[in-house]
């Protein structure tokens, strides 16, 4: 590893907690939970129908409980210093099974609390609000707990409530002020309060309606606008904008060029992409997967090793620094992954497999860089690798990573199909490309329709016409690679010794596989199908903003109309909770409603709602726009919450 630079694992990620003032508290939370002699914390998940013998302990019902496992790990009896190792696991699971309703039972000395919950985000919430005796419940008109400072009473065995999301985030950011002074003023939490004075109570950007700002699209930077000529100045040759998603994505404002191969991601796209992220951190966890991050600058040696640095021949972008060390921006990172797995001694059979992967920029000198972000010299990937135990166990890490990639594809809307490929430079024994078909592509595809068989043409006979699997013909179509998966073997692992010690005692060669997914080019080529020639379309959980509000224009007759698209504006963000920070106020009265829906219609918002002159009706009506259906209603407010109740976000 380069010096100066550390790879970050993924306990240490502090995105598992919901505010920034939680987890100013969390360093809090154990001293607190000691001063409870809360010993252990068991969880439990509803299955309707499954009768199990609940713990001794337990005075609630055991219908429809039993202890959660996931991954093999079992979370019975845990002690509060392993509650921050899970919560991603364990928010991971409720996501994957969609379970009715979740128990958290924490269990002490003399009390027993039940929560439910959908994650322990908001447990960890709870906790917090429970420190600064800000919390009651009520039971059947008595109060069963009450909480002043860290003195707990507890009236009868168990306590149950129920918080939303919503809820939970209010309560932390509504009592913090107290709750901070609080702690400090706790004996328990003396060593805690220089922490805790570096963070102060503040409102955040998305605040529930009435209570903060409401995004504003004047406000957005955003350059758009920009004529046919200016977006050749600045691409270069004519003959180089021949890609839509390209020519949309710069005339929209979504990227800007800063070098040849190299662009500007600007507010909308970035938005775009961490939503992508959060997909694929869904997916990628769903299977096991286990983030880290590691650096792109790679050392030369580890390159020399497996004789890359070479082969890879110009594409590799390579420096040295003042010492005259040279090193590598990583295209790909197998030398490290395995570097970084071998340095571990004591590795057994019963942690194996692991699956590693990051979200990173990546470099290659591209020698002539085209299509936008469809083929740059910077872009983002996903990069997993995978380390099993053997070779059987390791085709089928392979086949779980390919079927969470199928499930990727479908959730965004994309129809991928899976081809078999060359190994290339990364090597390996198997390998399969996810294809995006699609004219602008850039490679050459056959499919068979009768058995299914795909295949890029660059593993098979070029005088080739018929299938090699059921000898009928074969289609041939182009696409966008957008996944690339491969089964390495031993390959990496022999030449850095990444072993591990098996069931019998002696140690063993790990078995690798890689699995690429473009995160930038995912982008580019969703936009590239989905598009019509003049307007932006996007996956439906991937649009940057789910909802555009354009009230009437200024001096309008229907200006009165405004106040009301106001309203609407707050009752979206009240009674749809997964829309807040989602919904955008075109608030250019200047402009008429028809050039705003003409922007609106171009940025591709999912739903695009107009405060016009049926708003002044009695019931008020507003227009919709579908955007992806091509749809145009016109909905009361009732009618406007019932339909934006039914969007999915991520």
């Amino acid at each position: 590893m380069a010096p100066g630079v550390s790879h970050m694992c993924p306990a240490s990620r502090a995105s598992i907690f919901p505010h920034r003032h939680t987890r100013a508290l969390w360093p809090c939370l154990p001293t607190v939970f000691r001063s409870w002699a809360i010993k252990e914390m068991i969880i439990f998940v509803q299955c309707p129908g499954e009768v199990v013998e609940a713990p001794g302990s337990w005075r609630g019902p055991a219908e429809g409980l039993r202890l959660l496992k996931v991954g093999g790990k079992h979370l019975g009896d845990l002690s509060f210093p392993e509650l921050r190792g899970i919560s991603n696991l364990f928010s991971a699971y409720c996501r994957r099974a969609f379970v009715p309703w979740d128990v958290l039972m924490i269990r002490g000395t003399h009390q027993v609390w039940q929560y439910k919950s959908r994650t322990l985000k908001e447990f960890i919430s709870f906790c917090i609000c429970k420190i600064g005796g800000c919390h009651r419940s009520f039971i059947g008109g008595r109060s069963v707990l009450t909480a002043a400072g860290c003195q707990i009473t507890v009236n009868t065995y168990f306590y149950s409530t129920r918080f939303s999301s919503g809820t939970s985030a209010s309560l932390c950011q509504g009592v913090m002020k107290g709750l901070l002074t609080r702690c400090r003023a706790l004996p328990a939490l003396a060593t805690c309060s220089h922490q805790l004075s570096q963070y102060a109570p503040q409102r955040f950007h998305h605040c529930a309606p009435g209570r903060g700002k409401r995004l504003m699209l004047s406000r957005m930077f955003q350059p758009q606008k920009l004529r046919e000529d200016q977006v050749l100045s600045l691409e270069g040759r004519s003959g180089d904008l021949t890609c839509k998603s390209q020519r949309l994505m710069l005339q929209m404002g979504l990227i800007h060029p800063a070098s040849p191969g190299c662009y500007h991601l600007l507010p909308y796209t970035v938005r775009a992409m961490e939503k992508l992220v959060r997909v694929i951190d869904q997916e990628m966890q769903t299977i096991g997967g286990q983030k880290v991050n590691m650096p792109s600058l790679s050392p030369a040696e580890l390159w020399r090793a497996t004789k890359r640095w070479d082969s890879m021949g110009r594409e590799l972008l390579r420096l040295r620094d003042r010492h005259g060390k040279e090193y590598c921006l990583g295209p790909t990172h197998e030398e490290a992954i395995t570097a970084l797995v071998a340095s571990q001694k004591t590795l057994s059979y019963k942690q194996l497999p692991f699956l590693l992967y990051q979200v990173t920029r990546k470099f290659r000198d591209e020698p002539r860089p085209r299509f936008g972000l469809l083929r740059g010299r910077e872009f983002y990937m996903k990069d997993m690798y995978t380390f099993d135990s053997s070779p059987e166990a390791a085709q089928l890490t392979y086949s779980l990573v390919c079927d969470a990639y199928s499930s990727l594809f479908n959730r965004l809307g994309l129809r991928c199909i899976k081809v078999q490929a060359d190994v290339g430079s990364i090597g390996g024994m198997v390998s399969h490309e996810f294809q995006l078909p699609v004219d602008v592509g850039e490679d050459r595809l056959v499919v068979c329709p009768s058995c299914h068989f795909s295949a890029n043409m660059e593993t098979l006979d070029s005088s080739r016409t018929n299938c090699p699997a059921c000898q009928g013909p074969l289609t041939e179509t182009k696409g966008i690679e957008v996944g690339h998966t491969f089964y390495l073997g031993t390959k990496y692992s022999s030449i850095f010794n990444a072993q591990f010690i098996n069931v019998h005692g002696k140690p063993s060669l790990a078995e690798m596989g890689c699995y690429g997914l473009g995160v930038t080019r995912i982008l580019a080529a969703a936009i590239e199908v989905l598009s019509t020639e003049d307007c932006v379309r996007w996956p439906g959980l991937l649009a940057p903003y789910q909802v555009c509000l354009i009230p009437p224009k200024k001096g309008s007759k229907e200006e009165a109309a405004a106040e009301l698209a106001g309203h609407l504006y707050n009752h979206i963000t009240e009674a749809v909770p997964q829309l807040q920070g989602e919904v955008l106020l075109d608030d250019r009265t200047h402009l008429t409603i028809g050039n705003r829906l003409k922007d609106a219609n171009k940025l591709g918002y999912p739903f695009v709602i107009i405060a016009a002159k049926r708003a002044l009706d009695d019931p008020a009506h507003f227009e919709v726009w579908c955007q992806n259906t091509g749809e145009v209603v016109f909905l009361t407010r009732e009618g406007v919450l019932e339909l934006l109740s039914q969007v999915q976000v991520v």
